[in-house]
This record gives C-alpha cells, structure tokens and sequence, in this order.
C-alpha cells in the first residue's frame, strides 16, 4: 500500500466556502437555487482537478458521492429532506470522498445527526420552526468543517 492521499486544499476551500454560503441562503430562504448547486458542484470539481487527486480518489469521490445521494434521496422520497438537500449533499460527500469514501458518508450521518438534535431542541421552545423543519445546510456546513478539522483532511 501507497501513501494515504493528499487532502485536496482548494477542493475543501471552495466546498466549505461554498457551504457557508448557502447555509446563510437556507436560514433565510430556506430553499437552495438548482442554478447555484450545480455552480458549487462544477467549481468543486474543477478544484479537485486543479488539485491533482488520482484516479482512485476520484472513484473514491464517486463513490461516497453516490452513497450519500442515494441516502438522501430516500429521506426526500419520506419527506425528511427537502430536493435542495438532497442533491446538494453530494457535493461535499464527492470533496471528501477523494480523502477516503468513509470520511463523505460519516460527513453526511453527522449532518443528520445534527439536524435531528437541533429539531428535537427547537421543539422544547416555546414557538417550534415553521413547518416543523429547520434548514439542512447549516448542519452539513458543519459536518464538512468538522472532517476537514478531526480527520486533517
């Protein structure tokens, strides 16, 4: 066995900016444009790409990106997860991904996690959130900042 691979720097930068963006636009919309996931997606690959991952790292990307949307996906089809957030879920799986596959779906059951925790303590106020949801990208933004720091990647 090789090397453990190089985390991809400009990849996680422009995924974490990019996330940060958006869960700003989910709090205060609470809906991500279609337009704009396909802008983070394209950028995010084109930063993996300038950051030279290897072909194992792109299938690993791949693959941790399919996982995860096909997770989320099935939260969409129970009503869970809003259409936004399942298809923009993929991307930071995909940035992860080219770290190790484990560390895009472990990114992803944090997010989950998260949202499920902050759900159950917004319901102990006194006014719970409009429609009985809170908006998903906070949460992810977060679990991709929290990999990108526990695991260095």
């Amino acid at each position: 066995m090789g090397a453990p691979p190089t985390a991809p720097a400009t990849a996680l930068t422009v995924a974490i900016a990019g996330m940060l963006a958006f869960a700003v636009v989910d709090l205060w919309r609470e809906e991500i444009e279609d337009w704009a996931t396909i802008a983070l997606a394209v950028a995010t690959v084109s930063a993996l790409a300038y950051d030279g991952v290897s072909a194992a790292q792109w299938v690993a990307a791949a693959l941790s990106a399919a996982v995860v949307f096909l997770a989320y996906l099935e939260l969409g089809m129970r009503g869970v997860m809003g259409g936004g957030d399942v298809k923009l879920a993929a991307v930071p799986a995909l940035t992860l991904g080219a770290v190790s596959p484990f560390l895009g779906v472990w990114a992803a059951a944090v997010a989950i996690l998260l949202q499920q925790v902050l759900l159950r303590a917004s319901t102990w106020r006194a006014r719970p959130p409009a429609g009985g949801a809170l908006p998903h990208v906070p949460a992810m933004a977060a679990a991709l900042i929290a990999a990108a720091i526990v695991f260095g990647a």
